[in-house]
């Protein structure tokens, strides 16, 4: 083969690698921003699953405030209104995009109302295996990012990957004493 031959050959070998690693950076960068997605909305699944189990655990007003807390922090506090409560489990996540639903009025100790009633959200008649009324089953909602207050995630390259909302992440459970 010629010197020229092989010169050419180099360049197009150098323009194949230039094109074939930018294929492969773009392949690389969405894999990373899907990963990160998937571990948002895991930790966000998590998070409502642990709030639910808590807050229809305890079935009073404070259980659900710690709740709703322990949804966005991690952590059972009493309050997270102070900003004590310190950085949330996600960027951007607060207590805002956190709703309990229940289906009984919640009173404090002195009866009055904390909590009320969620429309639409009833009772379920239990049953026996015989078909005799077993007693009602009242059923707590946590909803992680409801209408209005939808949960972001925001790619680290904006350029490659759009931020979008994730649909809403409800997770029910029975209330304790009722």
């Amino acid at each position: 083969m010629s010197a020229r031959i092989r010169v050419r050959e180099r360049g197009v070998a150098t323009i194949e690698l230039a094109v074939i690693l930018g294929l492969m950076a773009t392949l690389l960068l969405g894999v990373v921003e899907l990963s990160r997605a998937t571990q948002q909305f895991a930790t966000l699944t998590g998070a409502a699953r642990a709030a639910a189990r808590l807050a229809a655990a305890s079935a009073s007003p404070e259980g659900i405030a710690s709740a709703q807390c322990l949804a966005v922090y991690g952590r059972a506090l009493e309050s997270c209104a102070d900003g004590s409560a310190g950085a949330p489990l996600l960027p951007g996540l607060s207590t805002r995009h956190v709703l309990i639903s229940v289906p009984t009025d919640l009173r404090d100790a002195s009866g009055e109302l904390v909590r009320a009633a969620t429309p639409g959200l009833a009772s379920i008649q239990a049953r026996a295996a015989d078909g005799s009324a077993a007693g009602t089953l009242d059923l707590l909602t946590v909803t992680l990012g409801p209408p209005g207050a939808r949960y972001r995630f925001v790619p680290l390259m904006p350029a490659w990957m759009p931020a979008f909302d994730f649909a809403p992440i409800s997770v029910s459970m029975a209330m304790a004493g009722h």
